[in-house]
């Protein structure tokens, strides 16, 4: 069956009318379906043309991320170090999703905060001796 989504302006092709998905299953390695835009053709694309593009799915909401290996498992909480001033802070976080390397911090983080993101294992030791 047939979904079809109305797509927003695109300057490279400003008269596409919808997107048709015809195709239910999702790539199992890319995470990625095949869809059919429907396009009005002024003339300029020809058979065996490719494209690629993105689809806005709704208004996104921006995300505090960080390296994966910046995130320590402390048992019970997820903890970053912070940079406090020249002293590094331990603090608590809520984790959201994981993607590339990168993980998202829905909370305990603020924007624009110098984090650890190698060796937080080396000072959670000396934290932990009362350094």
């Amino acid at each position: 069956m047939s979904r079809f989504t109305r797509l927003q302006t695109c300057t490279k092709f400003p008269n596409a009318i919808a997107l048709d998905f015809r195709f239910s299953s999702v790539g199992p390695q890319t995470r990625t379906v095949t869809a059919r835009a429907l396009v009005d053709n002024p003339g300029n694309l020809r058979p065996g043309m490719a494209a690629r593009g993105q689809i806005q799915t709704g208004i996104g909401v921006l995300s505090v991320l960080v390296p994966e290996s910046a995130v320590l498992d402390d048992g019970a909480a997820k903890v970053v170090f912070v940079d406090a001033g020249g002293k590094y802070q331990r603090r608590q976080v809520t984790l959201g999703n994981s993607s590339n390397g990168r993980t998202e911090i829905k909370s305990g983080l603020k924007q624009g905060e110098i984090i650890v993101s190698e060796g937080g294992a080396a000072l959670r030791a000396q934290a932990a001796k009362g350094f």
